[in-house]
């Protein structure tokens, strides 16, 4: 980076690495991801934080979850509060917390979002087409390893 920048390396007073294993430890990360799991389209949508959690609703009343660990996951934005609120405020709305509403978006019948999406031949189609491509491609190849 001095090549760049020159006089950085005498600019740095201390420097400390963090490792995955360190995240873990530390901050309680599942094996140091700071998204709290994998970002791949099978732990995306209602199937974040797993199948049938996605609706941000537990079994437990007045428990909602947000943050990194629920879709659409980590990074800066506060998508996953607004979203856990948003919950909230239509069950308050619909007359509190109810054990049948908890799972909306997994109801009876209906399979996960990315399922009914990968289950019509012209979508698995033009996915296929946009994996080809080579930026796309290897992107999802980083990201879809387990």
């Amino acid at each position: 980076m001095s090549t760049y920048s020159p006089g950085l390396r005498n600019s740095i007073i201390a420097k400390r690495t963090i490792t995955p294993l360190d995240l873990e430890r530390e901050y309680g990360l599942p094996n140091g991801n700071i998204f709290h799991g994998a970002m791949t389209l099978g732990q995306m949508f209602e199937n974040r934080p797993i199948p049938g959690w996605g609706s941000y609703r537990t079994p437990i009343n007045g428990l909602y979850l947000c943050g990194a660990g629920t879709h659409p996951g980590g990074g800066v934005m506060g998508a996953p509060g607004h979203n856990a609120a948003s919950a909230l405020l239509r069950d308050e709305a619909e007359g509190g917390w109810s054990r049948t509403r908890r799972n909306t978006s997994l109801a009876v019948g209906k399979a996960p979002m990315i399922h009914r999406l990968m289950s019509k031949r012209r979508f698995r189609k033009v996915a296929l087409t946009i994996t080809k491509l080579p930026v796309i491609g290897s992107f999802a190849n980083k990201f879809t390893q387990r």
